[in-house]
């Protein structure tokens, strides 16, 4: 299980970069299948950019991103898109397996 940070076309404090982290690592504790978490933070235009790409087990990927005026409301937004579509994705393969 690990965590790949990438800061693109910007620059980030520390700080931002420990949230993304965070972010992720919430996200792996939540989902013990999750192998890998790739995250991209990204400067569009006016607006900051943040790409959550995890990959899991049984052929689980999912992609959320998000754009905010900040870092950290990307980031935020980015990790709940990620994290619904987990849950989602648990709640079909539980309802296969009853």
């Amino acid at each position: 299980m690990s965590v790949e940070l990438t800061v693109r076309h910007t620059e980030s404090n520390e700080k931002v970069q420990a949230f993304a982290r965070e972010k992720a690592e919430m996200l792996i504790q939540e989902f013990p299948h999750i192998e890998h978490v790739k995250v991209v933070l990204d400067k569009d235009g006016p607006l900051y950019l943040a790409i959550f790409n995890v990959q899991g087990g049984q052929a689980t990927t999912v992609e959320s991103d998000a754009r905010g005026e900040e870092f950290v409301s990307a980031i935020t937004s980015a990790a709940e898109k990620a994290y619904t579509q987990l849950r989602k994705h648990a709640q079909k393969r539980q309802e296969v397996r009853s």
